[in-house]
């Protein structure tokens, strides 16, 4: 009875241990995929930003109009 009971206890530890390591392995998994995805949604923003920021220009531009005076 005792031999069966160890041998159930080391069972379970051991599909505790496999259960963790998957985990850990999509976790693993989900950080680079998250990193990948950040890098590209910061590319996308810097280049929202840069041309909002010649569109500004374009329009202060044609609005003060320098070089008419």
């Amino acid at each position: 009875m005792l031999l069966w009971t160890d041998g159930r206890l080391l069972g379970l530890r051991m599909f505790l241990v496999t259960n963790a390591t998957d985990h850990v392995r999509m976790g693993n998994d989900a950080l680079q995929t998250a990193k990948s995805l950040q890098k590209r949604s910061r590319k996308c923003m810097m280049i929202s930003i840069i041309l909002l920021l010649v569109i500004a220009v374009i329009i202060v531009l044609s609005v003060l109009k320098p070089w008419k005076k």
